[in-house]
C-alpha cells in the first residue's frame, strides 16, 4: 500500500523533496565514492525504479500527549497540547548470520551503530566511502584480526543496507506517514500548522509547513514543505 501510494504521487514528492533528491535515485547505492558526483535531477522513470527497490522497515508505534507552556514569538506564555506518534523501525541486517559464524556479531553491531549515528555529513558524501571505512577501523582499534578481516570485508555492504534503511524509512516518514496526517487533520476541519519529525539517532528536528499552491484549483491547496 504504501509503496503503491509512492509511486502515484511521485511527480509531487519529488518537488516537495526536491532538497533530498537522493532519496529518490535508484543509482546511489551502486556508486563506490564519495567525489564521484552525480546529476542533480532525477527522473520520473529513476524515481520510479527507486520506489520499486523500497522496503517497509516500519514495526510499531505508540501515542501519547504533552501538555505544556510554550513562549510564543511576541514573548508571551501560551498554553499548548502536542500529539506525539512515535515509531519503531527495525533493521534486519542481511550479514547477521555471516558475522555469528565468523564469530563478529560486534563487529556488525559496532558497524552499524557508526553508519546510523553518522548522518551529519556533506551531501554527497557516502556512508560506505574507503575513507570512512578508514575512519572506523581507526577508532576500534585494537583489532583482532579476524574481526578486522570481517570489518574490512563487510563495511561497505553493511553501509550501503544501513543507508537504504535510512532512506526506506525517510521516505515512509516524508512520502506517506506526514502527508497522510496532514490531510486527515484538514479533511476533520481542523488546523495543522506545522508537523515535526526527529530521531533518536541523532537531535535534529525536521519541521513540515503548510505551503500554498495557488496554481492547484481542486481543494488539495497545500503541501507540506520540509
Amino acid at each position: 500500500m504504501v509503496r503503491k501510494y509512492l509511486d502515484g504521487n511521485l511527480e509531487r514528492l519529488i518537488k516537495e523533496l526536491a532538497d533530498y533528491h537522493r532519496l529518490f535515485d535508484p543509482h546511489k547505492y551502486d556508486r563506490t565514492q564519495s567525489k564521484k558526483r552525480t546529476k542533480q535531477v532525477v527522473t520520473i522513470k529513476e524515481a520510479r525504479t527507486r520506489i520499486a527497490m523500497f522496503r517497509l522497515p516500519f514495526e510499531g508505534w505508540s501515542l501519547y500527549e504533552v501538555h505544556g507552556f510554550f513562549k510564543g514569538a511576541d514573548g508571551r506564555l501560551d498554553e499548548e497540547t502536542t500529539q506525539v506518534v512515535r515509531l519503531m523501525f527495525r533493521l534486519k541486517s542481511a550479514f547477521l548470520e555471516k558475522a555469528v559464524r565468523a564469530d563478529c556479531r560486534d563487529v556488525l553491531r559496532a558497524m552499524l551503530f557508526w553508519v546510523l549515528s553518522r548522518e551529519g555529513r556533506l551531501r554527497g558524501h557516502y556512508r560506505w566511502d574507503r575513507g570512512e571505512k578508514a575512519r572506523f577501523l581507526t577508532a576500534n582499534q585494537p583489532w583482532l584480526k579476524h574481526k578486522k578481516m570481517f570489518a574490512e570485508k563487510y563495511f561497505g555492504l553493511v553501509a550501503r543496507e544501513a543507508t537504504k534503511f535510512i532512506d526506506d524509512y525517510w521516505l515512509f516518514v516524508f512520502g506517506y506517514l506526514v502527508r497522510n496526517f496532514w490531510k486527515t487533520v484538514l479533511a476533520k476541519g481542523r488546523r495543522e500548522d506545522q508537523i515535526w519529525v526527529t530521531s533518536l539517532s541523532n537531535l535534529s528536528v525536521n519541521i513540515v509547513k503548510r505551503v500554498q499552491m495557488p496554481e492547484n484549483t481542486k481543494g488539495d491547496n497545500a503541501w507540506p514543505e520540509v
